[in-house]
Parts: C-alpha cells; sequence; structure tokens
C-alpha cells in the first residue's frame, strides 16, 4: 500500500456500513483521534485527525480521509491523507529556516503512512464483528418484503424459510 494513498476490497455481504463507522470512529476516538463520521449516497466517509497548532506548523499533526463504499465484491475502502497530512508548507517551512524540525517531518510522514493500514485493519476487523454478531441487513424477505438480519433462515416478521 502506498504512503499517501491506500486502497483495500473487503468481502462482506454487509448493506449498511453504518456500524462498521461508528466502531471504528469509537476506537479511534479511544486513541486520541478526533472524528468525524458522515453517511454518503454510497456509504460512508471519516475524517480524521490528532494534533493541536504547534504538531500542525511542524508537520506532526496527523489527518486521513477514509471512504467506505459500496461494491459487487463488498466493500471497497480508500484512506488517504487529509489537508494536514500532505505537510506541503510545513516541510517548506521547515527546510527554509528550522532545518532541524525536518527530522520531525519524517517521522510524522512514516506515522501517517501507517496510520492508513491500521485504519483499513480495524474496518475489516469491524465488518467481521457486525458479519458475526447477526444484527445487519442483508436483505430482503421474498414473502413480506421486510428487510432481514445476517444469515437469517426464516424472516422475523412472517416467519417464510429463506
Amino acid at each position: 500500500m502506498s504512503t499517501f494513498h491506500s486502497t483495500k476490497t473487503i468481502g462482506t455481504t454487509l448493506t449498511d456500513f453504518g456500524g462498521v463507522a461508528k466502531t471504528v470512529a469509537t476506537k479511534l476516538e479511544a486513541e486520541g483521534y478526533t472524528v468525524s463520521t458522515q453517511e454518503t449516497a454510497e456509504g460512508y466517509f471519516l475524517s480524521l485527525s490528532k494534533g493541536g497548532v504547534f504538531k500542525t506548523i511542524s508537520g506532526m499533526k496527523t489527518s486521513l480521509n477514509v471512504t467506505m463504499k459500496k461494491s459487487p465484491a463488498g466493500m471497497l475502502v480508500e484512506a488517504g491523507v487529509g489537508i494536514f497530512g500532505q505537510q506541503a508548507l510545513p516541510t517548506a517551512i521547515s527546510m527554509l529556516i528550522f532545518w532541524p524540525v525536518l527530522i520531525t517531518q519524517v517521522v510524522g510522514m512514516i506515522q501517517q503512512s501507517q496510520l492508513d493500514d491500521k485504519v483499513i485493519a480495524m474496518i475489516e476487523e469491524a465488518v467481521k464483528e457486525e458479519e458475526a454478531s447477526g444484527t445487519s441487513a442483508t436483505g430482503f424477505c421474498h414473502a413480506c418484503g421486510k428487510q432481514l438480519p445476517f444469515a437469517s433462515a426464516f424472516c422475523p416478521s412472517c416467519g417464510a424459510k429463506q
């Protein structure tokens, strides 16, 4: 996976990624990240950041944007650096004026490159957990049309065998 953009397709029968987005956001918030979650027409968008003003200026602020979209194979996850993660302005300032800070820039970029892989792994784990819990909907009953829970043999509304 690349340093600033990672893509992975996760095989799943989930049709609603809301539970996965909430689980991942909760785990990241517990690690000190600020997470914004937004439902989109294609799935969910998560924006996360960590670090204050000093970290922004020195280029150590972490920022990542993650999209979870429906795909024919299940879920397409894309993770890439956010506006603070690109670090172009802090790097230029550091090189011209504060060259010792360049070392912290390199450390920040290494941490940034590992974060996308970490978040994708969290999403994979959350998908497995949600599928195992049986709480997510996977389709509709052929008899009454109600939404069915994951891996149900019978419709909970009308009792029809699926």
